[in-house]
């Protein structure tokens, strides 16, 4: 089972060693460390960089946001030739897990404790996350505790396009929020789901006269639910954010399994729990020959 410890050995891996300060406390060897430096492009989880890929990043986001073509092809100069790996902030992560969602899906529907820095009095561990909040209200950067330097936190993180993957002290971000985090893939999404709809559709089975109506219209509506529910998880993953005026920061423990699920809508959950207890039920009616 992946956990926290392995991910940010894997982060370290690909972090630049020269940003990893002297005397740093990681659960890496520094000379495992930085053997495989990626570097940092917007909406990207491991990808090796073609000039098509640039062209399509240049035009789409940093055209946009204030990058002239010369300054990003200086910042990205020769990557396409070299075959660099790049990812985003949450690309870091969703490599390592694999699934691709963004820092505000990350911190919305898998943080668990969310609250102020001043609130929370519990030590950093490794593998937390820190959040960094743009002026939109939305998580627009994440990096993860991976050590420590005098019981200052490191943070690894994919930085933004003129850093890469590094190692920056805690204190060099500007963070306000903390929380606890387990992940959920899409397939868990569905696969949690039905598992809460067995217990309670077994109850409609036994309980409701009308079920058998149900038994014909349930394979579509099965079909329209996971449709629905993985669309929820991925439906975010699209406009994170490098961090650059931030004023947020939350925490977050990698899991493999969650024991919770979010969806964008209260409506969602209920139209979604609602089409697994009709599916379960007609299996029900079916297998137990009603």
């Amino acid at each position: 089972m992946k956990n926290a410890i392995d991910f940010v050995r894997f982060a370290l891996s690909h972090a630049k060693r020269e940003t990893i300060p002297a005397g740093a406390q990681i659960p890496l060897d520094i000379e495992e460390c930085g053997t495989s430096p990626w570097e940092y492009l917007f909406g990207t989880t491991g990808n090796i960089v073609t000039q098509d890929l640039l062209n399509r990043r240049f035009s789409e986001y940093y055209s946009k946001r204030g990058w002239t073509r010369e300054r990003f092809d200086r910042a990205t100069e020769n990557w396409a030739a070299r075959r660099v790996t790049v990812c985003d902030c949450q690309g870091l992560l969703d490599v390592f897990v694999g699934v691709d969602v963004n820092a505000h899906y990350c911190y919305a529907a898998w943080c668990t404790e969310k609250g102020e820095i001043s609130g929370i009095g519990r030590p950093y561990v490794l593998g937390e996350a820190v959040f960094i909040q743009g002026s939109s209200e939305r998580m627009t950067h994440v990096g993860y505790v991976c050590g420590f330097l005098n019981g200052e936190p490191l943070i690894v993180e994919a930085r933004g396009l003129n850093f890469g993957v590094c190692v920056t002290k805690f204190s060099d971000m500007s963070l306000q929020v903390r929380d606890t985090v387990e992940g959920e893939t899409p397939a868990a999404a569905a696969t949690s789901l039905m598992v809460t709809a067995i217990v309670c559709s077994s109850c409609i089975c036994k309980k409701s006269g009308y079920a058998k109506s149900f038994l014909f219209v349930s394979p579509s509506l099965a079909i329209i639910c996971s449709i629905t529910r993985i669309s929820a998880v991925m439906s975010t993953t699209s406009d994170s954010n490098s961090a650059s005026s931030c004023r947020w920061k939350a925490t977050m423990t990698l899991s493999s399994r969650s024991s919770i699920f979010c969806m964008p809508s209260v409506m969602f959950s209920v139209l979604t729990f609602w089409f697994w207890s009709v599916t379960y039920c007609s299996i029900s009616l079916i297998v137990v020959g009603r």
